[in-house]
């Protein structure tokens, strides 16, 4: 009877440290329900569609951009710049391709001339003039290629960023000093929301490029599917997790020191009451020097999770000496 008893309050406390540690991330990464029964607007976040769909987009141009290099023809053109997010603008690829370039006495072969330069020295293409490729296509190329090094600079882009503290420069011109500012919020916003990337990426399994990461929440920020209100409250949720599992691991990492301690000084002679005196005071110190302490609320769950590895470790102890009498 009492080793029942006793498993029941382990259990009751177990369940209890469960709430608090696994069970406290109320929203989930499929796009259903959370537990308040309310979508959450940052689930499209964790659909593994919305990354896998740029990946295949940015295949894509990488591989029409090689076959235009190869081919130099007005087909393999028409299909490269009709592959960028950027065409979208044109209803009619073709017939832009043909005004914008063709009939003003450029030549396939001449833009794959210029264009090949993303290959050899991709920074050189930021100051790059050519006939059919606003800055638009070309740091969308740019990105499809290096998506960890370039990020599209792009209407949507430019007005997301302009929330996040940038000011565009007042001239019509592109080039490298203009990208590069505009590429000092981008990276602003990527540290602002790292963390979120780092979880989506856990939670899917998957690799998602840095500035493919920022361009993904842009467009969503954009097209007003979230809000940056709902980023940040993500990021407090997250925060608040990770803090939570640092308090664990703190507890067990305490409890490991205090139980090293206890064995050098019971070796070197010490009395048991002095040596866990002498342990337990070596915990406290490990853990106040954590900051656990001075948040009310996570010293309590650092106590809850404290108690539950006792109780454990009491009724483990337990059954295996009663296993030991039969």
């Amino acid at each position: 009877m009492l080793i029942s008893t006793q498993i029941e309050s382990i259990f009751n406390l177990l369940i209890e440290y469960r709430k608090i540690y696994k069970l406290e991330k109320t929203y989930n990464f499929t796009g259903s329900k959370n537990t308040g029964g309310e979508e959450m607007s940052w689930n499209i976040l964790y659909e593994k569609t919305h990354w896998e769909d740029r990946r295949k987009h940015r295949e894509e141009v990488s591989v029409l951009l090689d076959d235009f290099l190869s081919k130099q023809d007005e087909g393999s053109l028409i299909k490269l710049i009709s592959s960028l997010w950027a065409s979208l603008v044109f209803q009619d690829v073709a017939s832009a391709v043909k005004k914008r370039i063709l009939d003003k006495g450029h030549t396939p072969t001449e833009i794959a001339n210029r264009l090949s330069i993303v290959k050899q020295n991709p920074e050189k293409l930021l100051e790059s003039t050519i006939p059919g490729f606003g800055p638009s296509s070309l740091t969308e190329i740019l990105y499809c290629l290096y998506p960890d090094k370039y990020a599209m600079y792009n209407k949507r882009s430019r007005e997301v960023a302009k929330d996040f503290g940038y000011k565009e420069l007042k001239t019509y011109t592109f080039d490298a000093e203009k990208y590069h500012r505009f590429m000092e919020t981008i990276n602003k916003i990527y540290e602002e929301y790292a963390i979120i990337k780092k979880d989506i990426e856990k939670q899917l399994g998957i690799k998602i490029p840095k500035y493919d990461f920022v361009d993904g929440i842009v467009s969503l920020l954009y097209e007003k599917k979230i809000s940056v209100e709902d980023l940040q409250d993500l990021k407090r949720k997250l925060i608040k997790d990770r803090i939570n599992e640092a308090a664990f691991n703190y507890a067990l990492g305490s409890i490991q020191g205090a139980i090293k301690q206890y064995l050098f000084w019971i070796k070197k002679g010490v009395t048991e009451e002095k040596a866990i005196d002498r342990a337990v005071n070596y915990a406290l110190g490990m853990i106040e020097s954590s900051g656990t302490l001075k948040d009310p609320k996570n010293r309590e769950k650092l106590i809850i999770a404290l108690e539950a590895m006792a109780g454990l470790a009491r009724g483990i102890a337990k059954v295996i000496r009663d296993l030991e009498q039969e």
